[in-house]
Formats: C-alpha cells, sequence, structure tokens
C-alpha cells in the first residue's frame, strides 16, 4: 500500500508539472501573438528609415526570442503549402500547391505553431 500511494503521488506531481508546463506555453502564446505585429511594424519601420540602431535593436528582439525557442517560420517562394505551419490568405500564379508570395512569418515555440506564416499560394 506505501508503494502504491507513492506511485499515485509521483504520478499526481507528473501531471501537475505537465499541466503547469501547457497552461504557461499557453499564456507566452496568447501574449507572443499580440506582441509579433508590434515587432515586425517596428522592423519594417527600421528598414524604411535606414536606421541602423533600431535595426540593432529588432535584432536583439529576434535573438532574445531564439533564446527562449520562440523561432520565425520563413516560408520561401515554390515552397510546398504546409497547413500545419503556412496560412494562405491568397490565391496567385504559380504552381499549384506552392509559395507564391510571404507576407508575414510565422511563428513557433518548441514545435508548436503559434502564428502561422501568411502566404499566396498557386
Amino acid at each position: 500500500a506505501k508503494l502504491r500511494a507513492l506511485a499515485d503521488l509521483q504520478n499526481y506531481q507528473r501531471r501537475e508539472a505537465e499541466n503547469k508546463k501547457n497552461w504557461s506555453q499557453f499564456a507566452i502564446a496568447e501574449f507572443l501573438k499580440n506582441f509579433f505585429p508590434n515587432l515586425l511594424e517596428l522592423q519594417l519601420g527600421a528598414e524604411h528609415a535606414k536606421n541602423k540602431d533600431l535595426e540593432m535593436v529588432v535584432t536583439k528582439f529576434f535573438q532574445n526570442l531564439e533564446k527562449q525557442n520562440v523561432v520565425r517560420i520563413l516560408p520561401q517562394k515554390n515552397d510546398p503549402v504546409d497547413p500545419e505551419i503556412h496560412d494562405v490568405i491568397m490565391a496567385a500564379e504559380g504552381k499549384s500547391g506552392t509559395i507564391v508570395q510571404v507576407f508575414e512569418p510565422g511563428w513557433k515555440i518548441e514545435n508548436r505553431v503559434i502564428v502561422p506564416a501568411k502566404v499566396s499560394a498557386g
């Protein structure tokens, strides 16, 4: 009975740790969904203004995100469309089932897609 109680306790602790991890990732993902559009606007503004200092700040944002296992999904033209990581928002002239243009990168944390990349496809 003592071993059974210990096994039950260990199973409970494992489940609770997994629940906390899932909840934490969900909260982070929700925050990042709201953060990414602002980061992309900042990046475009820095590039448009040709402001090297601001571009360096944006680069540091990307580097810090990568340190936390948050990475950009950067599809390329002619890549096959993958509905898991690409959101086709527009049809375009091109080879069927392939990316024609990338409008916005996507984002994932570890292997979980937070925001799919926005693309047009043939």
